[in-house]
């Protein structure tokens, strides 16, 4: 069984480096319309990786790969009905109260102004959870994952990236874990995938740190999961041909295991 390289060997990345100055200086990691009494938890972020269980993986066939990818297909739904767009804001309902999120200003972006915005990416009925992604125009452009349990009005905010979003994440077959990733993070072919586990609590749910690995080689195409323990992903491999002058890409199969303790 291979082992994917340790995921803080990350810290390394361009991602990295803004990622802590991000975290040092607190740059628009709160929403738009977040106060005192909202709560919002960080999972993911550069100190939570170095202490997490690595993934381990082997690699599979083509042919076995889509055999299983045809089995299990659980995400996130876009329900707009949830939501309520108006022209330069969007709303919706969590716990009690009535959330109000910036929509992306264009003419803001074009002055390079400080601000920040969040983009409506799906909803999970079952967990009452809300996918967003949270954007802010400054110095730099930085964009975390933020996930809105409109049950119990928690929110939890992922890694701050420079280089784009997560992908919105995928839930396992029972609602025991959920795993998103990026792709091509700071311009490199390496592929970061991070797991949470799903407690249930009350009526709403918890969501905490599990596992996470860095593929230093691939970028991720396609991630599913064919068991609560386990995840299939498809992967581009580029490699550059000195004759072509362009780069030949092949594609791998990988079944990843997910520690259970």
């Amino acid at each position: 069984m291979a082992r994917i390289f340790p995921p803080h060997q990350h810290l390394r990345s361009i991602r990295g480096i803004v990622s802590a100055l991000a975290l040092l200086f607190g740059l628009f990691l709160m929403p738009p319309c977040a106060s005192a009494q909202d709560t919002v938890i960080n999972l993911l972020y550069l100190d939570d990786l170095a202490k997490l269980p690595t993934l381990t993986y082997s690699e599979i066939e083509v042919t076995e790969y889509r055999a299983l990818a045809s089995k299990h297909r659980i995400k996130s739904v876009v329900d707009s009905s949830i939501i309520s767009f108006q022209d330069t804001t969007f709303s919706l309902v969590s716990g009690n109260e009535t959330r109000l999120f910036n929509l992306e200003n264009m003419t803001a972006f074009a002055k390079r102004q400080r601000y920040s915005w969040h983009e409506y990416r799906g909803y999970f009925p079952k967990l009452n959870l809300v996918i967003l992604e949270g954007w802010s125009n400054g110095e730099f452009t930085l964009c975390w994952g933020s996930y809105l349990d409109v049950a119990t009005n928690t929110q939890y905010s992922l890694w701050v990236n420079a280089d784009g979003c997560s992908e919105p994440p995928i839930v396992s077959p029972n609602y025991k874990f959920l795993v998103t990733y990026t792709s091509g993070d700071s311009g490199d072919d390496r592929s970061f995938i991070g797991v949470l586990q799903i407690k249930e609590k009350g009526n709403g749910h918890t969501y905490h740190n599990w596992a996470s690995a860095t593929l230093e080689e691939g970028l991720v195409q396609e991630l599913i999961w064919i068991s609560d323990t386990a995840f299939i992903v498809r992967k581009k491999d580029r490699v550059f041909n000195e004759k072509t002058r362009n780069y030949d890409t092949t594609n791998h199969y990988l079944k990843v295991r997910v520690p259970t303790s």
